[in-house]
C-alpha cells in the first residue's frame, strides 16, 4: 500500500526501514533518500513506527507486570508442593 504518493513510500519501504532499526519518521524519508513534501503521509508512517516500538519494546509497567505475575506463579506451585508433601 502506497503511504506517501509524493515519493512513492509504500507500507514495505517503512517496514524495512523499521527492521533495519529506524525508529524515528524523518529516518525513514532519510533512508528512502526523500523528504516529506505535502505532509499527508507523515501520521501513516509514524503509526507504523508506534506499532513497531509497542511490540519490540513493550512499556516498563507491561513488562512489570508480567515479572510479578511469573513470581507469583512460581511461588503458588512452591505451595502446591508444600501442601502436597505435607498431605
Amino acid at each position: 500500500m502506497i503511504i506517501c504518493s509524493c515519493n512513492g513510500l509504500s507500507d514495505r519501504d517503512v517496514q524495512a526501514a523499521i527492521q533495519a532499526g529506524i525508529m524515528k519518521v524523518s529516518e525513514v524519508y532519510s533512508a528512502r533518500q526523500c523528504q516529506v513534501k505535502c505532509g499527508n503521509c507523515v501520521k501513516g508512517v509514524a503509526c507504523l513506527l508506534k506499532e513497531a516500538r509497542r511490540k519490540h519494546c513493550p512499556c516498563p509497567t507491561t513488562v512489570a507486570i508480567e515479572q510479578n505475575m511469573a513470581a507469583q506463579a512460581v511461588n503458588n506451585d512452591e505451595i502446591e508442593q508444600k501442601k502436597e508433601a505435607f498431605l
